[in-house]
């Protein structure tokens, strides 16, 4: 278990979500909306004023500022799973450029690369590999540094999911107010991140929200299994719930009719008082794994964003 104070910042597309823990127990948690326009399109517009926000956050809580874990959205961020020749060091990161540039289809100049070597054979290598546009990394660390926060290490949303859940094979769908963020987890590793924003509308009904997550899962599960027929997933694969969205009293029951497939919530392994959210945290309980000792860790891959990649 967490043997000392841990602090874990959710940085979502309009609020950022604060949670600190000590010895295993949860011992503050808070949020705080950012201004209007701040953050549009899950992208940082105005840095100064996330900051602001952060600082607020920080100070009301009165929590230390570093070593803080930090999760963003993925939204617009690609995942690969790629093989290449077994070589190391500037080698291997000249292969990972040309191999994005063939697998994304993108302009991977203006994307941040981050990677991990999966596993080796003889003569190749598998590697798995995160796309983030570099539009979306910069503004993020320079809020942060306004608001002087020194992270430990900052991941993306759905990295942070599948840390949480810590399954071989499983499915993560996170329901927030303006965004949908799905993860399908094959041999633990998250190969299909996909966030959808949804437009802040009163008016939509839970039940509507919920059927239009569950097309977004098919379609990611279509698209997966096509680009997988030997281990595509099957019907039997659970899917987690998570995010505020599931505090919505018939939350569980709809979803579970919706999905057509086993539904189900994360099991988190830490104290809290009744009336924590834990659902709303989730993303944050994922973050607090990164503190656990290294052979509790489970083994989702670590891969970072950095505030500069030369």
């Amino acid at each position: 278990m967490f043997s000392r104070d841990i602090i874990t910042l959710n940085i979502e597309t309009t609020l950022a979500r604060l949670l600190s823990l000590r010895r295993g127990m949860v011992t503050h948690w808070g949020e705080k909306a950012f201004p209007p326009g701040a953050v549009k399109d899950a992208q940082i517009m105005d840095a100064e004023a996330v900051a602001m926000t952060l600082d607020a956050l920080f100070t009301s809580a009165g929590l230390s500022r570093k070593g803080v874990l930090v999760s963003v959205s993925g939204f617009r961020s690609l995942a690969r799973m790629m093989t290449l020749p077994k070589v190391s060091g500037d080698l291997l990161k000249e292969a990972v450029f040309w191999a994005a540039k063939r697998e994304m289809s993108v302009p991977v100049e203006e994307f941040h690369l981050s990677w991990q070597i999966i596993s080796r054979q003889d003569t190749e290598q598998n590697v798995f590999l995160i796309g983030t546009p570099q539009q979306m990394v910069t503004p993020l660390f320079h809020a942060l540094k306004l608001a002087a926060i020194k992270p430990r290490l900052v991941e993306l949303k759905p990295l942070s999911l599948a840390r949480l859940i810590n399954q071989t094979e499983a499915i993560a769908v996170d329901l927030e107010e303006e965004s949908t963020t799905t993860v399908l987890i094959a041999s633990a590793i998250p190969e299909v991140m996909h966030t959808v924003l949804v437009k802040n509308n009163d008016d939509l009904l839970f039940e509507e929200r919920a059927e239009m997550a569950a097309a977004d899962l098919a379609r990611a599960i279509g698209f997966y299994n096509h680009a997988h027929p030997q281990r595509g997933l099957g019907a039997e694969t659970t899917v987690f719930l998570t995010g505020s969205l599931m505090s919505h009293p018939k939350a569980l029951r709809v979803m579970q009719q919706v999905m057509g497939r086993p539904v189900e919530t994360p099991a988190f392994g830490i104290k809290h008082d009744a009336r924590f959210p834990a659902l709303k945290y989730a993303v944050n309980m994922g973050l607090a794994q990164h503190a656990l000792p290294a052979k509790k860790q489970g083994v989702v891959p670590k891969l970072t964003l950095t505030s500069d990649q030369s």
